[in-house]
């Protein structure tokens, strides 16, 4: 009598309709791109290389390895499953959930940190030709708007333009890290391909498009901070909230959207119920 195969089920790959880089927007980066700084440093501990703590905990190193295989291991390299949230509070479901590891969200805080000093170069890249459309509607939107209300209302608005702001610089950290990161392990596997995969160079528009959108935001931001005639220039030094929330945001995704579910084993109820039926 033959042994029954284990059938397995794959999700089907949705495809990518995301658009392809407008031409002009391309042409005008190429002397704008910034090089992949610490590249080797952003690296998180390898899913292969992680030693379980029987001894002090060995209940959960237990339960993790029967999570192992819940998600695909690349997913490892940034992310963790744990029962607590990234602020330490349990979740709701009281289950395991995926966050970001403490090494991922102090590598984005340090590519946001090393922009500070040339803010300017971001938002250079608000002027590009496929962008200008947007950085006219935005500057014309929010300098009509802090023009024409009472001092009282100003404020308000001026909190929300800046939460956009950090938002998007946030967004941008978050997505040039994420290309660093391929990159650097792409060109370590020793099999590099002659010509980049597309999910790469997807990645590659995603970290263009954020940091477009961040310099966008920045622009408008000073245009309106003069506006009101608030003293010296915004800051943006302090984004680890940002940050860990765009991050946090990302686990949630990967978590509906790459989690693989595994069917329980009938209990002993549900097999007697199995025999009457048989």
């Amino acid at each position: 009598m033959q042994t029954p195969k284990k059938m397995y089920l794959y999700k089907p790959i949705a495809p990518d309709n995301r658009p392809s880089i407008h031409p002009d927007h391309s042409k005008d980066l190429d002397s704008r791109r910034e090089p992949l700084e610490q590249i080797s440093e952003m690296g998180a501990t390898r899913v292969d290389h992680y030693n379980p703590d029987t001894i002090g905990d060995p209940e959960g190193s237990a339960r993790r390895a029967e999570y192992t295989d819940a998600f695909p291991p690349w997913i490892y390299y940034d992310y963790e499953l744990t029962t607590r949230t990234i602020w330490g509070a349990p979740h709701k479901d009281k289950g395991e959930h995926l966050i970001p590891r403490t090494s991922t969200i102090n590598s984005v805080i340090s590519i946001h940190n090393q922009s500070l000093g040339n803010l300017s170069k971001i938002m250079d890249l608000a002027w590009v030709l496929s962008n200008k459309h947007n950085l006219q509607a935005l500057s014309q939107h929010w300098n009509e708007l802090v023009n024409t209300l009472d001092t009282e209302y100003k404020f308000p608005h001026m909190n929300a333009l800046g939460n956009l702001t950090r938002s998007a610089l946030a967004d941008r950290a978050f997505h040039k890290y994420q290309y660093a990161t391929a990159l650097s392990r792409i060109s370590k596997s020793g099999d590099a391909p002659a010509d980049p995969p597309e999910w790469l160079l997807n990645s590659q528009l995603r970290m263009i498009n954020a940091s477009t959108m961040a310099g966008t935001y920045l622009v408008v931001h000073a245009e309106c901070w003069r506006t009101t005639g608030y003293k010296n220039a915004p800051s943006y030094k302090s984004l680890d909230y940002d940050i860990k929330r765009r991050l946090v945001a990302h686990a949630e995704f990967l978590e509906k959207s790459h989690r693989k579910e595994t069917a329980r084993r009938p209990d002993i109820v549900a097999q007697m119920d199995l025999i009457d039926q048989c």
